[in-house]
């Protein structure tokens, strides 16, 4: 613990300096992902708190005191830590790890939670002070029901800061707040943001570049207030579509599964070169099963070696692509157990490459668009003509209307997309744009 306020050796730029150090009561920050605005807001607040910053002399309160994220794990892993690493030691009196709370030698209670249990974890009626991180993401109406008059009842500030998000649960509530400070002359309301190039290098931006499709960037490098339409894989076009490929026997065959029973889509995609990936075959059977869409595979390339994808939920019992009907009995299994069985049994080379959970629809679809075309317009995702419901599906595939949800109303539409999209979020960014996942860390980590 350092005995002076600290950032850990990181300098800000100029933007960051004035919100550093601002007098105004209330703060909203909207500002590049990874670029020091959740750092910056507990020094501040740190300050505020050890100053006794805004409470009235002579007037005996409670102060409390609520540092918020959009989950108490997300609030763990950034207000929490950085709190206990960036105030003087001075400081703090005493850290209940169990409650998430640091009671400071002048008896100010810090409380850090997540939207979802705020009620719960701040103690009596008021708030002398509120930081509120990754605002986009909040519970719809949860600030101004619950946070904001416990903070009224004290007269107490508020930093409010994210990034835009399009679709997040809060997301047009964030933006209206932004327009407000942004546009706002009172000396209590101030805004502040600050651009990529005054707090990253040019590798940086262009490693971020590589990681982000076009408006994903705009969005959380930029901070404009990207509309995505509806449209998922807005980044796919005739650009993506070969019309031609030939199967290459001595490069492994990468089978992406999807288990949806109607219908059951397995995409077959090989590597070309280092950097592009193609779908060259589909695989689509209505009424079918695990066991006879492998047989299918092992019959189709008997001397490939493959590389399997897919979905999660194959290693669960309770999916539909457990019950195996087989010579009018039912075996049980999991798919992937049922997969590798029958590679066993054929003497193949296989691996199989599942991650042990889900991605969010959100990340995969995000994923699947940066390989389609990122935002330096490099493409590392193609398919073959032939793959006409993998095309339908990057084509057509939409989200449900005011929510960050895929539209799965077309029961026809989205398998052959979602079997692709566990494979590219399993394998990103490694393979397809050749850097680690690591290259944008945080500027003033230590």
């Amino acid at each position: 613990m350092p005995n002076r306020f600290s950032m850990a050796d990181w300098i800000p730029c100029r933007s960051q300096n004035e919100f550093m150090y601002s007098s105004a009561r209330n703060i909203v920050a909207l500002c590049p992902r990874q670029s020091g605005k959740s750092h910056i807001a507990v020094n501040l607040a740190g300050r505020r708190i050890a100053s006794n910053w805004g409470v009235p002399d002579g007037i005996q309160i409670e102060r409390q005191y609520a540092f918020i994220g959009k989950t108490i794990g997300s609030a763990h892993n950034t207000l929490w830590k950085f709190a206990q690493y960036m105030w003087p030691r001075g400081m703090i009196r005493e850290i209940n790890a169990s409650r998430h709370q640091i009671i400071t030698y002048n008896g100010a209670r810090c409380i850090f939670c997540g939207s979802t249990n705020v009620e719960s974890a701040i103690e009596g009626n008021g708030l002398c002070g509120v930081v509120l991180d990754e605002a986009a993401y909040h519970i719809p109406g949860k600030f101004e029901s619950v946070i904001a008059p416990m903070r009224i009842r004290q007269n107490g500030w508020a930093i409010i800061l994210g990034v835009p998000k399009r679709g997040a649960p809060s997301s047009q509530w964030f933006y209206e707040l932004c327009e407000q400070y942004r546009h706002s002359r009172d000396a209590n309301m101030a805004y502040y943001s600050w651009s990529p190039e005054e707090v990253m290098t040019r590798q940086q931006i262009t490693e971020a570049k590589k990681l982000c499709d076009e408006k994903t960037y705009r969005e959380q490098y930029l901070c404009e207030w990207v509309s995505g339409g509806r449209c998922a894989y807005y980044s796919f076009d005739d650009r993506n579509i070969l019309s031609s490929y030939e199967y290459n026997p001595s490069n492994r065959i990468m089978v992406c599964c999807d288990f949806n029973v109607d219908y059951m889509s397995w995409i077959l995609c090989q590597r070309v070169g280092k950097a592009r990936i193609v779908a060259f075959r589909e695989l689509r059977h209505r009424d079918t099963n695990v066991k006879e869409m492998i047989r299918r595979v092992i019959r189709l390339y008997p001397d490939a070696m493959f590389e399997f994808y897919g979905d999660p939920a194959g290693s669960q019992r309770n999916v539909a692509a457990d019950k195996i009907f087989d010579g009018g009995k039912i075996e049980f299994g999991t798919a992937w157990k049922i997969i590798t069985s029958e590679l066993k049994s054929a003497k193949k080379r296989f691996v199989l490459r599942v991650a042990p959970s889900h991605p969010t629809q959100a990340d995969r679809v995000t994923d699947m668009n940066i390989a389609l075309c990122n935002s330096d317009d490099k493409r590392s995702f193609f398919v073959h003509k032939s793959c006409k419901e993998l095309i339908n599906d990057l084509s057509n595939q939409s989200w449900k209307e005011c929510v960050y949800q895929l539209d799965t109303s077309i029961k026809s539409i989205g398998h052959a997309a979602d079997a692709v999209g566990y494979m590219i979020s399993y394998i990103r960014p490694q393979t397809l744009s050749g850097i680690s996942e690591d290259v944008i860390r945080r500027l003033h980590e230590k």
